[in-house]
């Protein structure tokens, strides 16, 4: 949701909206303000979705995409890649690419293939004291449950692969919603 910069009215800002108590009250006392927008951030979905509810119901309109959920696709197209399950992968690819969100899972999936790459091809680099890895418990972790799965050429082509289309973006050969598109056609033989 963007707010103009010459917007007369109030912005509030939710945080934590799972904490929120006397979500009817809250919204009277706002409405009555003259807020014109609400931002609201939760973790748990459930909580946000009520007050989004309400919200809509005291009369606010809003435009609520929740980015946790954008943050969940791109983790579970990770895993999904990682595990070799290609039609998990083009699935949660087509739902990125309608909202141009591709771009963020691909480079979020770089930092996991060249994880794979480490653990692989040069496993006395990947260590927790290693800069590259230290206080990344969960990405490592993800690395090694996948690992199996893996061959370390595999991630040198894959590796390659990510660049040239990474290559092509930059130059303007592709747009960013068919990153991972093109990435899965390319590894296609591989997964």
């Amino acid at each position: 949701m963007s707010v103009s910069l010459f917007d007369e009215g109030k912005l509030f800002i939710i945080r934590h909206a799972e904490k929120l108590k006397g979500t009817d009250k809250f919204l009277a006392n706002t409405s009555r303000s003259n807020t014109s927008s609400i931002i609201i951030i939760s973790t748990d979905v459930a909580a946000s979705k009520q007050l989004q509810t309400a919200a809509s119901d005291a009369g606010f309109t809003l435009e609520a995409e929740s980015a946790r959920r954008e943050e969940d696709s791109n983790f579970s197209f990770v895993n999904a890649f990682l595990a070799k399950d290609r039609k998990k992968c083009a699935e949660i690819a087509a739902k990125l690419g309608e909202h141009k969100d591709g771009e963020r899972a691909f480079y979020l999936l770089t930092s996991y293939i060249a994880g794979l790459y480490f653990k692989l091809a040069l496993p006395k680099l990947y260590t927790a004291n290693n800069p590259f890895f230290k206080g990344k418990s969960y990405f490592m972790q993800s690395v090694n449950n996948y690992a199996n799965r893996w061959k370390a050429e595999e991630t040198v082509g894959i590796i390659n692969t990510m660049l040239e289309i990474d290559t092509d973006l930059k130059t303007g050969k592709i747009a960013p919603e068919y990153m991972l598109t093109n990435l899965l056609g390319y590894c296609a033989s591989s997964m």
